[in-house]
């Protein structure tokens, strides 16, 4: 299971198959021209076992996802500005007032600071808008992949109720909004993968050659870490660096992604296409570890 951070955040889309006859298509694109991969089903080892790995990666255990579609590439500032521009959504850290911004050596929390901004804090220039978007709490995530299912003409697959807080979530570290979210697993719209998916998917699928790293077992290859040393200039482009088997890029480095799983312990048990733990266990909100 992956750290969870409550920083720098973004999205991944997912989008469940379209066709119901016939052969899939290896990729697909939405309207906002994002590009959808085919990741077939299959079975494979989730976790590990290895020395120096955290406990929350262990144990080890068989898990079996059915196919889905995922974006190629982490959700760029572009993206995300169409869907603002066009709802006039207030995000978290808007709703909030704060985020929590890069310094030189650690992340410190900063007033006024939202979507429109990047990693340090300062307002996005044009030059970047095909960088990561960060700043994104997982129910902007959420309310982002509705708006473009809506804009797809597919069915949403969230339900979001942000009349009654959730009684069951228990986090009392960064989420004040609580709002009750339920996803509908057989809708065709886009929504966020489930950890056991992106696992699969930085793993690369079916056509995983056995990386240390998604898709290289040099991470230079494949990743790129803005809190590396010497000092690194920050994000990157999303597409940047060697994807993996299944033609996914920066599955390793760059920034974390949100997940829908809630956070909790692994066991020993063969599952089937898993979706977190127990709702009555809510802690935090699963993130994709795309940083150290």
């Amino acid at each position: 299971m992956k750290t969870t951070f409550t920083v720098l955040l973004l999205l991944t889309l997912f989008h469940p198959l379209l066709t119901t006859r016939g052969h899939d298509p290896e990729v697909i694109k939405s309207s906002t021209g994002t590009e959808m991969i085919l990741v077939k089903g299959g079975t494979f080892q989730m976790g590990s076992n290895e020395k120096g790995v955290g406990s929350d990666e262990k144990p080890q255990h068989s898990v079996t996802v059915s196919e889905f579609y995922i974006a190629s590439t982490e959700v760029t500032f572009a993206e995300f500005a169409k869907f603002i521009a066009a709802t006039e959504y207030k995000t978290s850290a808007e709703i909030n007032g704060f985020s929590y911004v890069r310094t030189k050596d650690e992340w410190e929390k900063r007033a006024g600071i939202n979507w429109t901004c990047d990693e340090w804090g300062n307002i996005r220039d044009i030059s970047r808008e095909n960088h990561p978007v960060v700043h994104v709490s997982w129910y902007d995530a959420v309310e982002y992949c509705n708006w473009l299912s809506k804009k797809d003409g597919l069915t949403p697959a969230y339900s979001v109720n942000k009349d009654v807080k959730d009684p069951n979530n228990l986090d009392t570290l960064s989420d004040t909004q609580k709002w009750i979210v339920k996803c509908d697993f057989s809708a065709n719209g886009y929504r966020l993968p489930t950890e056991a998916e992106w696992e699969f998917a930085a793993r690369g699928g079916n056509e995983s050659k056995g990386y240390m790293f998604p898709g290289s077992d040099d991470f230079r290859e494949v990743g790129h870490v803005f809190s590396s040393k010497p000092w690194k200039e920050g994000m990157i482009e999303v597409g940047s660096y060697k994807p993996n088997e299944l033609g996914l890029f920066n599955m390793a480095g760059n920034v974390t992604e949100w997940c829908w799983d809630w956070f909790g312990d692994y066991t020993t048990d063969a599952q089937t296409d898993p979706r977190g733990p127990d709702p009555a266990e809510k802690e935090l909100k699963e993130m994709a570890v795309g940083m150290d």
